[in-house]
């Protein structure tokens, strides 16, 4: 799959580092405190390795060794640390309030016993060029895989290039340059072997850019190549012909027949997945393939495309033969059910900038599988159809860290039901019922600008996936934001090291270009967060709930939201009128319901029994899904002048995932209301507003195909009497204060329409204040006793009055201490 195929996903990696325990610490701007510094780099090691730290003067050391980002509550360093199994050692270095990046390295700890063979596997390069900053990456991928191994075998599984339209074929002479480039610049004389993958251009015209022992395949794309004694059936899974079935299962046969071959891999590597097994078989294909390999234990089939990421334990599967994912080399994926953290959004997106591949070494009795990252700490974004280019900065933050604990591949047993029964990563073998625990309690930030949930990382036997968070209205029990049902908010679990403490921000970007609406949590409204932490194979911690009110004052012009009555609409709304598509309408005189341009009408299941399609008037008793539809899909309602509607806008997808913004505009297309998120609708949900004017009703899309609207109702008016003018405070208000210290009070007052309020004669305010919005605010200057009289109006009689005094004394007069000193505390 290549990244150019996606709409405009955007994708960023927040590079602050998120502090958990008290103290309260944040990283310093970099360049303020230098992280500390690793006496041993990582890389494999026989047997235990000692790590001496060093930090900056006068700094502390505090570190891990589990993959979490250090912070103030972790071991402190004091001697030097041996490693004796394999681990990512990250460390901060922390001076007073200062805290620095962390630095991290993978130590990969094997034992004495050198591997028979030992390769290394990558897919999904995708380049399009060989320059100069591209060569300087790649010397550094290579820079990783010589510290790790000196490979026998390196394998470009597929999607070398990223043609999309069978004319980029010449972009494999880059490749081929880089891979020269790497084994040369590092003295490697590794073989080379590549396979073909659905980005390749054309079989024959990949063909004509590589060395023919690099792809020896002799005209079908596959092939069979020994390696130290071992087979690398290479496939070509865009045309998996019955030649080439035939093919395999021959060779197959003929290699496993071989002395010896019962317990011998056969490593067979292919561009794409195969149903039923890595990542519950997402973007497989070839199904009969899977049942060509079904009766060999051992075969190892090594697959890349989807470009998920190897951190998953689902990345490995065994059930009748072993399966792995490889990685991406271009950018990685998490699965399509969780959202990211962006800067100050939440986003719905999956691409991941980080490049990751496997290290495999082969053994008389196992072959052990090493994850590793080329990048852990990635910072590009995709905007606007592109990546941006690469940081210059290498090697990359996180390059050479591990991905994940080795996977240990055995074949024990003297018969293939026997090898197949030994194995030790089958969905049965792995099946964990067994929950994650949450950390300290989540906390909230919660500001004018923005609301941050605080969520002290969750630990797991396996790996914390995400957290599903739900933040619901106090009052209501509606959903605060439109996260789409069924979604996690991803632990970050590909960064390394990975975040402590998870800042989510309570903020959705609705699409994925950045210019796209958001959703945000109402200003002064009280919400009921919950928060779940879901480990990868599904399993739930206990939740953890946290109650706060969100800064400001709660705005006009929101819906009231109903979630209950459905379809039943009749003797409920639509008492003065509705409207409803390709199906009827009676309308008050005077009011028009027109679909704008760009939108359609029709209707699901005319007969329907659900509960979310509408009831067809005027009896009611036969039910249908009628529903404007379009991108956005826009209704005109017309009304006349002076006339004023309670307008009931009912919105029901019950076909697909659908989630949406409804919103009123002027017909100048001038904003009414604020943005509705609308994150599950396919029960049913009306939203009514208060209008005295024509309006444009406009349901856009966040996800899914459209933007629908089942149909407008028309009610009266809800309109609040008119009422005087009348302050909170009882009156008269007498305040204190003091000269050259601010002073800042606020005068409440009700009534319909909302009264304004002005001082009578403002030469009367203490010096140096003003009064303005229902305000008085200032810093008085001379002391004095100041009364003066606030006056509200609204057009309703009576006018009120409240006369409010104002105290001012002068600043005190502090004598200096006889003795100390200047910044000293006196008598300490």
């Amino acid at each position: 799959m290549s990244i150019t195929q996606m709409a405009a996903v955007v994708m960023a990696v927040s590079s602050a580092i998120a502090w958990g325990a008290s103290p309260v610490m944040q990283p310093s701007e970099v360049g303020e405190l230098a992280a500390p510094s690793f006496s041993q780099d990582g890389g494999r090691y026989v047997g235990p390795t000692t790590v001496k730290l060093s930090a900056p003067e006068g700094a502390e050391i505090r570190y891990t060794l589990d993959g979490s980002t250090p912070t103030a509550s972790s071991a402190r360093y004091t001697s030097p640390i041996t490693i004796d199994e394999s681990s990512n050692l990250a460390a901060v270095s922390i001076r007073g309030e200062e805290v620095s990046p962390a630095e991290v390295a993978g130590y990969l700890i094997k034992t004495d016993e050198e591997p028979l063979l030992s390769f290394v596997v990558m897919s999904d390069i995708e380049t399009t060029t060989s320059d100069d900053a591209t060569k300087a990456r790649w010397s550094s991928y290579f820079d990783t895989i010589t510290s790790l191994q000196s490979p026998d075998l390196i394998i470009s599984n597929g999607d070398q290039i990223s043609d999309n339209n069978f004319n980029t074929g010449h972009d494999h002479e880059d490749v081929v340059n880089l891979l020269n480039h790497g084994l040369q610049s590092h003295d490697l004389d590794s073989e080379v072997l590549v396979t073909f993958g659905n980005h390749d251009d054309r079989l024959n015209v990949m063909t004509q850019h590589y060395p023919t022992e690099w792809f020896p395949h002799t005209g079908g794309g596959y092939f069979d190549k020994v390696v130290n004694g071992y087979h690398f059936l290479g496939l070509n899974t865009e045309a998996y012909s019955g030649a080439q079935r035939t093919w395999l299962q021959e060779r197959l046969a003929a290699i496993t027949a071989e002395p010896g071959g019962l317990n011998k891999p056969v490593f067979v590597v292919a561009h794409r997945p195969v149903p039923g097994t890595v990542n519950n078989g997402a973007q497989a294909s070839n199904p009969t393939l899977s049942q060509d390999l079904a009766a060999y234990p051992q075969a190892v089939y090594i697959s890349g495309h989807s470009h998920l990421n190897l951190n998953s334990e689902k990345s490995i599967h065994q059930k009748d033969f072993t399966a792995l994912n490889d990685g991406s080399m271009s950018y990685a994926q998490i699965p399509r059910d969780s959202y990211q953290i962006y800067g100050d959004k939440l986003l719905d997106t999956f691409p991941l900038a980080t490049q990751q591949g496997l290290f495999v070494e082969v053994y008389a009795d196992r072959t052990e599988v090493d994850r590793i990252a080329y990048n852990g700490q990635a910072k590009r974004l995709y905007r606007n159809g592109e990546w941006e280019p690469f940081s210059d900065k290498l090697p990359a933050d996180g390059a050479g860290t591990l991905a994940g604990p080795t996977w240990n591949i055995r074949l024990d047993g003297s018969t293939t039901e026997e090898i197949k029964a030994n194995f030790a990563y089958t969905d049965a073998a792995r099946t964990d019922s067994t929950p994650p625990v949450m950390g300290a309690d989540p906390t909230i930030e919660a500001t004018e600008s923005k609301t941050v949930l605080r969520v002290p990382a969750a630990t797991s036997d396996d790996m914390v996936y995400g957290y599903d968070v739900k933040v619901l209205e106090a009052d209501t029990g509606l959903p605060g934001l439109p996260l789409r049902a069924g979604t996690v908010v991803s632990s970050d679990f590909f960064f390394s090291p990975r975040p402590s403490v998870l800042e989510i921000p309570l903020s959705v970007r609705l699409g994925i270009p950045l210019d796209s609406a958001t959703a945000e949590l109402t200003p002064g409204t009280d919400y009921v967060a919950t928060v779940t932490a879901v480990d990868v194979w599904g399993a739930r911690s206990e939740p953890k709930q946290l109650e706060f009110t969100t800064p400001g004052t709660r705005p006009t012009g929101l819906p009231v939201i109903d979630t209950t009555t459905q379809g039943n609409w009749i003797g409920t709304y639509g008492a003065l009128g509705y409207a409803i598509p390709s199906d009827a309408s009676s309308l008050p005189d005077g009011v028009t319901v027109t679909p704008a341009s760009g939108t359609a009408a029709y209707a699901w299941e005319p007969t329907s029994t659900h509960a979310a399609a509408l009831q067809v008037p005027p009896a009611g008793t036969s039910r249908r899904a009628a529903t404007w539809f379009g991108t956005p899909a826009q209704v005109d309602v017309a009304i006349a002048d002076g006339d004023a509607y309670t307008l009931r806008v009912y919105v029901n997808s019950y076909d697909t995932a659908r989630q949406q913004t409804v919103a009123l505009y002027s017909t100048d297309g001038t904003a009414l209301t604020p943005v509705q998120a609308v994150a599950d609708n396919k029960h049913g949900m009306w939203l009514s507003y208060q209008i005295d004017q024509s309006v444009q009703v406009r349901a856009s899309a966040t996800s899914g195909p459209n933007g629908v609207l089942g149909g407008i109702f028309f009610d009266a008016a809800e309109v609040d009497a008119p009422s005087a003018p009348n302050f909170t405070d009882p009156g008269p208000v007498t305040l204190d204060a003091v000269a050259g210290t601010a002073l800042t009070r606020e005068f409440t007052v009700t009534g319909n329409p909302t009264p304004t309020v002005t001082v009578l004669d403002d030469s009367k305010l203490p010096t140096g204040m003003t009064f303005t919005d229902g305000a008085l605010s200032g810093t008085p200057t001379t002391a004095g006793t100041y009364t003066f009289i606030l006056e509200a109006a609204n057009g309703v009689d009576p006018d009120l009055t409240l006369t409010v005094t104002v105290n001012v004394t002068a600043a005190p007069v502090v004598d200096p201490p006889a003795t100390g000193s200047l910044g000293s505390i006196f008598g300490s």
